[in-house]
C-alpha cells in the first residue's frame, strides 16, 4: 500500500549507536520533551524508519523533540534486533513516551525503557497468535525461525507502565481483535477508530494523530 503522507522530511540530525548502517537514530528538533518513535514492517528490512518521518515532523510542530530509531533485522537472529533497540534507548533516557507502530509496538513493549508511557499504533501484541494466523505472510516464521518466542512475546510479559493502544477496525494486517484481547488482559487503554486501516495510524493528518497528541499531553 502506498500512502503519500508517509513521506516525511529528512531529520535535523542523525547519530550512530553502532557500526552497522541500520544502527542509527534520527532526531527532529523541537523545544519540548523527547518522544521516541519505533517503526514496524513485520521485521523485514524493506520497511524502514522513513515510514515514521511524517509523524515525527508533525509532532515537532506541536512542540516535541523526536527520536526515530532504526535497527537491524536479521532473520533467525531476533536478539540482534532487540539488542539494537535497547542500546538506542539507553541514549534516550529522557524520552517521556515510546510510540511504536505495528511491530514497533511489540518492540516498545518488550524493550527496556524509562519512558512512562507506551503509545502503541496497531501493534503486534501476541506473537503466538500472529504466527498461528500467519499474519504478514508468515512473518513470524520467517524472522524468528525456530527460536523460542517466549521472551519476545508481549502477551507473556507483565507491565507497570501506562499503555495506550490506538487501532482501526478496518485493519487487515493486524486485526483489531488482537489489541482488544491484549488490552483486556493487560488493562491497557484501547482507542478504536471506525473505518481506519493499518497505515492510517501513522497519518499525521488523521484521527489517530489527534489521539496520539491527546495521550502525550495527558497526565
Amino acid at each position: 500500500m502506498t500512502t503519500p503522507w508517509v513521506v516525511g522530511p529528512d531529520p535535523d540530525q542523525t547519530i550512530s549507536y553502532g557500526p552497522a548502517l541500520d544502527q542509527v537514530i534520527e532526531f527532529y528538533e523541537g523545544d519540548g520533551p523527547l518522544v521516541t518513535l519505533i517503526h514496524g514492517g513485520y521485521w523485514r528490512p524493506i520497511h524502514t524508519r522513513e515510514h515514521m518521518r511524517a509523524l515525527a515532523a508533525k509532532l515537532v510542530k506541536h512542540g516535541f523533540r523526536v527520536a526515530n530509531i532504526e535497527y537491524r533485522r536479521d532473520p533467525g537472529n531476533p536478539d540482534r534486533l532487540f539488542e539494537d533497540v535497547n542500546e538506542a534507548l539507553t541514549l534516550l533516557k529522557e524520552s517521556i513516551a515510546l510510540i511504536g507502530f505495528s511491530v514497533g509496538g511489540q518492540l516498545a513493549l518488550v524493550s527496556k525503557s524509562d519512558a512512562h508511557k507506551l503509545i502503541l499504533l496497531a501493534p503486534i501484541t501476541d506473537l503466538k497468535r500472529t504466527k498461528s494466523e500467519e499474519l504478514g505472510e508468515g512473518a513470524v516464521e520467517t524472522f524468528y525461525s525456530d527460536q523460542d518466542l517466549t521472551k519476545y512475546d508481549p502477551m507473556l510479559k507483565e507491565y507497570e507502565k501506562h499503555i495506550y493502544i490506538i487501532h482501526g477496525d478496518a485493519d487487515d494486517r493486524v486485526p483489531l481483535a488482537h489489541s482488544r484481547d491484549f488490552a483486556k488482559v493487560k488493562k491497557a487503554a484501547l482507542m478504536e477508530l471506525s473505518g481506519e486501516d493499518h497505515f492510517a495510524m501513522i497519518n499525521p493528518d488523521g484521527l489517530a494523530f489527534d489521539l496520539i497528541l491527546q495521550t502525550l499531553l495527558s497526565k
